[in-house]
Order: structure tokens, then sequence, then C-alpha cells
């Protein structure tokens, strides 16, 4: 399992990398080049996941997944906006995206839980007298 996690973290962390990396490369601007890293990553995390008949780990609630995917993809566009050659950026993005992954492996470490919204919709929509289409 320890080993698995591993595969899983560095798979991640290069996705997240190259995608930064390609974005940043073709002269695109730094936020929608972290959004890139970060949308590569988690999209090559359900690709795998797919495939091998699991359901993905994004869908799983407080799996800190996109998080360390965006913290990496953020460190390297600090480094290559401030002119670290890439032989350095894209290791030490890989680098805190695989401890960080890792840390929540080992440390049970959760991200923050989504929020079921639909109680204050049916709240605010019986208050202004809106009546929404039921579901069938």
């Amino acid at each position: 399992m320890l080993f698995r996690s591993f595969l899983d973290a560095v798979t991640l962390a290069m996705y997240a990398t190259v995608g930064v990396s390609k974005a940043l490369s073709n002269h695109v601007a730094v936020m929608p080049a972290i959004l890139i890293g970060v949308v590569a990553a988690v999209s090559g995390g359900v690709l795998r996941d797919v495939f091998v008949a699991r359901v993905p780990e994004i869908f799983t609630p407080g799996t800190l997944y996109a998080i360390p995917a965006l913290i990496g993809a953020t460190i390297f566009a600090g480094l290559h906006g401030v002119g670290v050659g890439l032989r350095v950026t894209a290791p030490t993005a890989v680098a805190v995206i695989v401890v960080i992954r890792l840390a929540a492996y080992r440390f049970g470490l959760r991200g923050p839980r989504p929020v079921d919204a639909t109680a204050v919709v049916w709240k605010r929509a019986r208050a202004s007298r809106i009546r929404p289409r039921r579901q069938r």
C-alpha cells in the first residue's frame, strides 16, 4: 500500500509539473498556467483510476488531492517567474507535492469537506416564493 501511495504521489506531481511547465513555455500567463497544471494533475489521476476500475480519489470527500497539486504548481510558477532554471524548479515542485501527499497518507491529513447547500437553497427559494422545479 505504501508503494502504491508513493507512485500515486509521484504521478500527481509529474502531471502537475509537466502541465504548468508546458503552459509557461507556451507563454500562458501565470494564473492560467497554474490552473492548467492542477487540471492536468487531477485529470491524469482520474484517468488512471478509471482505467483500473477504481473510484477516482478526487471524488472521495476530504482527500488532499488537488491542494498539493495547486501548491506545487504555484511553487513551480513562482520559481520560474524569478528566473530559477528548470533543473531546480521541477524537482522542487515534485518533491513538495510528493511530501505533502505522503504526509496526508501517513498522518491522515484531510482537506475541507464539501458542504451540502441544498437546505439553504430550499430555504431561500421558499422565502422568495420561487418554486424550484422538482427532480424526477
